[in-house]
């Protein structure tokens, strides 16, 4: 939505918004420009005849209703970027049950370093540009691209990409089928182009299954892909590997970047670059080393007591795992992490799971779940997470989590504050008390 409002305003177009806090994000619209207003009212949208609303909005929203039934416009934020796509020769569309800002934004960096000048509409704040969005002279965009409420539906791009496809977005998915199916018709929005999937998922491939166009199939356990990493090292948690394409060497890589799930990312990328006509081996590997990462992905904000304190935005039990195993990877002493639960559905439907995943740890310090789009219907809480993890615990709001980590805070060990809501205000906490 950041991304989309910024785009709009350079148009010359007079732009507001509103969201249910204010954030790093909306300061930063502010700055640019952008009258921004703290929670949604109708009052923040009188002026304007356009309304863009997200799949988080619902029909009770005051703005929304407002707009229903005083005739405003009313575009659906995917229906927008959808519009913005269509204008480029080669789409790159990215979708996944998880990894999606941090392979986009790859991506991005791969086509830009060779040549391309690509436009990028990603998540999150990519940090070679210290921005959402970027736009090139080039005829082509990446773009993530959300299933939820089936957004992705409305692209149609000419590269479609599957990281994985893992069951999610309980409130709105019935069950696994319904989810896979989603993303089979997204594959299907892609025929006569090409679309890259990773075969070690297997929603991905039951997705992919009868996809008739070009298939750039990549993965590390299944060897049937057409992109395999082989000769995986890691350094200090940063992983080295070669590159296979159709059972011939393409590139010896070394990442910048930590963790396992880089590496998929990478062979996701891999695919894309050649679906672009990028065939340079050692073209590709520069360009795959550079990339830097982006906000809030295991990303070093502090030093506590001599520990360190990083910043991630994993919600669900696979990307709390991955990161996880890459902290492993770099931890000298104690970890510990403070984990948001994102939605009371998503909680709900994969308690056992969080549980599971946060057991890679040394203390799991759960905090009060963050709402996003819901009120509790389900008795879902953070005790009640907590009292799953063999070491988990509850010690109340950020505040008084804040002291908690004060307190157990040591040299060499490593503290991951973890979510995608508004858990990163802990880090606030434990700066402005340094």
């Amino acid at each position: 939505m950041s991304s989309l409002a910024i785009i709009s305003k350079k148009s010359g177009l007079k732009v507001g918004g509103s969201d249910r806090t204010l954030s790093d994000t909306t300061d930063m619209l502010s700055s640019s420009g952008i009258k921004i207003q703290e929670g949604h009212a109708v009052k923040n949208i009188t002026d304007f005849s356009v309304v863009v609303y997200n799949a988080a909005i619902g029909a009770d929203n005051a703005e929304y209703s407002y707009a229903a039934t005083h005739n405003l416009n009313m575009i659906y934020r995917s229906d927008f970027l959808g519009y913005i796509i269509s204008e480029y020769g080669t789409s790159i569309g990215v979708a996944g049950t998880h990894g999606k800002s941090t392979a986009t934004a790859m991506m991005y960096n791969i086509l830009k370093e060779n040549g391309k000048d690509p436009s990028v509409m990603n998540g999150a704040v990519i940090t070679g540009i210290n921005s959402q969005y970027y736009i090139g002279k080039g005829d082509a965009i990446v773009f993530e691209a959300c299933e939820y409420k089936d957004s992705f539906l409305s692209f149609f791009p000419s590269i479609a990409v599957i990281l994985n496809a893992e069951y999610d977005h309980a409130d709105y998915f019935k069950d696994f089928d319904a989810y896979i199916a989603s993303f089979k018709k997204y594959l299907d929005h892609a025929r006569g182009g090409a679309a890259c999937v990773n075969f070690d998922s297997e929603g991905a491939v039951l997705a992919s299954d009868g996809y008739c166009g070009e298939l750039y199939s990549y993965g590390i356990e299944n060897k049937n892909a057409r992109i395999i990493a082989e000769n995986i090292t890691f350094t200090n948690g940063r992983p080295e590997f070669d590159i296979i394409f159709d059972k011939k060497f393409f590139a010896h890589v070394k990442l910048s970047v930590f963790g396992m799930h880089n590496v998929y990312n990478t062979l996701a990328s891999a695919g894309v670059a050649l679906a672009c006509g990028i065939t340079d081996g050692e073209a590709f590997a520069s360009s795959a080393h550079s990339f830097a990462g982006i906000k809030r992905r295991f990303e070093y904000r502090m030093s506590l007591n001599g520990a360190e304190i990083y910043d991630d935005y994993a919600h669900h039990p696979t990307e709390i795992t991955a990161t996880l195993s890459a902290a492993r990877k770099i931890c000298k002493g104690k970890l510990t992490v403070v984990f948001q639960p994102h939605t009371y559905s998503r909680t709900a439907a994969l308690l056992d799971d969080f549980a599971s995943s946060l057991e890679n740890c040394d203390e799991a310090v759960i905090a009060d779940i963050y709402p996003a789009r819901e009120t509790d219907t389900l008795g879902m809480s953070a005790e009640l997470l907590a009292g799953k993890i063999p070491k988990g615990k509850y010690v109340g709001g950020f505040e008084k989590t804040a002291e908690y980590i004060k307190s157990i805070a040591a040299p060499d060990d490593t503290v991951i504050i973890m979510g995608a809501g508004d858990v990163n205000k802990i880090i606030d906490i434990l700066s402005s008390a340094e």
